[in-house]
């Protein structure tokens, strides 16, 4: 289980592809934004957190496959 600290709001969760879990959330009012991914070990891939700078709290988060049309390379 991945806990979340300061997630006392709404968000969402999406299953990757590759089995990890990316989870959007936000805590109380004027609090950060976060998503993070984990791997099926509970462990943390990566987190991301901001602070909207207007009054309208987004809190899903979305996989896209590229910004801007990048190609993933595999050795």
């Amino acid at each position: 289980m991945f806990l979340l600290g300061g997630c006392s709001s709404r968000g969402n969760v999406t299953r990757l592809s590759n089995g990890n879990t990316m989870i959007g959330f936000i805590g109380k009012s004027g609090q950060p934004q976060t998503t993070v991914e984990v791997n099926n070990e509970s462990k943390l891939v990566w987190e991301n957190s901001f602070t909207s700078p207007t009054t309208l709290d987004r809190y899903r988060a979305n996989p896209i496959q590229s910004l801007g049309g990048e190609t993933v390379v595999s050795k």
